[in-house]
């Protein structure tokens, strides 16, 4: 492991999160989200799925005076450089989607000390086929279920999405069928190049793909670029902003959906200091927040 990421990791286990950032990541703001729940929402809690014996979990939110319609469904994936971070990390987020109309499952997945890429995906196609089996409870609709990844989060939304709509990928990345068709997929802030030798590349490579990452035709097969894993992929929405350290990440992405005609939307914001890294989430109190999540739950109703 690369004295970068061990760094992440003890860190991560004092509790020092984003106080002692490797020098890729930049200083990440955040704020306090310990508020009650607004509204008429209802929060149900730790619903496990995967392994029996070590089970992940999820939360769900949904608004109390509509459980009598069918709503739309987003599964929230959440952020953290996959060191850091749980189903409880971005509560206000979730609540501001599930206001406008949504059933909101908030996941868990294994991190990089526990599962390498691989893993970590079939945790989130795991989730899946959790909410597969239970939306009907919280009125969820099945044909408009979507992914959403915050950061690192988006990285593991992005293969999730594209495994459910192929067989082989899913025998490549050892993931099992969720029963499910992703309708849409949004990627906040995404850590998107985990497959290139970059920034991100150099710290997380190894650690991910393990002795798959000397296997050119394999990694060449699974990058996110690939039009083969476009392809799979249902209309994206990518949102970033000047001061998001991983802005490149986003811009590259879009011009590759770009090339290959796949449907998708770019919202960037060019002003604003304080629009750092992941901000709809991690700074959910400011206005472009609000706006950016009012876009979310437009473009995931269209």
């Amino acid at each position: 492991m690369n004295l970068i990421l061990k760094n992440l990791l003890d860190n991560a286990e004092k509790r020092q999160d984003n106080n002692s950032s490797p020098p890729f990541m930049g200083k990440i703001r955040s704020e306090k989200q310990d508020r009650p729940l607004p509204g008429d929402l209802v929060e149900d809690r730790d619903i496990p799925y995967g392994n029996p014996e070590r089970p992940l979990f999820a939360n769900v939110l949904y608004p109390r005076s509509r459980q009598k319609e069918t709503l739309p469904v987003i599964v929230f994936v959440h952020g953290g450089a996959l060191v850091i971070g749980d189903r409880n990390s971005d509560p206000v987020f979730c609540q501001e989607i599930a206001r406008q109309g949504f059933v909101v499952y908030s996941v868990d997945y294994r991190l990089i000390d526990r599962a390498d890429a691989f893993g970590m995906i079939s945790d989130i196609c795991h989730a899946l086929a959790m909410v597969s089996s239970t939306l009907a409870k919280y009125g969820g609709d099945p044909e408009q279920v979507s992914l959403c990844g915050e950061s690192a989060g988006a990285f593991l939304a992005l293969y999730a999405a594209a495994s459910g709509a192929s067989e082989e990928l899913r025998h490549l990345l050892g993931c099992s069928d969720y029963g499910l068709r992703i309708a849409h997929l949004v990627m906040l802030s995404g850590m998107i190049y985990t497959t290139r030798l970059n920034k991100v590349g150099l710290v997380y490579r190894k650690q991910l793909y393990q002795e798959k990452r000397k296997d050119r035709q394999f990694m060449a097969r699974i990058a996110p670029d690939n039009p083969e894993i476009i392809s799979l992929l249902p209309p994206v929405l990518l949102i970033s902003s000047k001061e998001d350290f991983l802005r490149e990440d986003t811009i590259h992405y879009a011009a590759a959906l770009d090339i290959y005609d796949h449907r998708h939307r770019l919202l960037f914001f060019h002003e604003g200091k304080n629009l750092t890294h992941a901000f709809p989430c991690l700074l959910p109190s400011m206005p472009e927040s609000a706006y950016a999540i009012e876009q979310i739950g437009l473009w995931l109703n269209e």
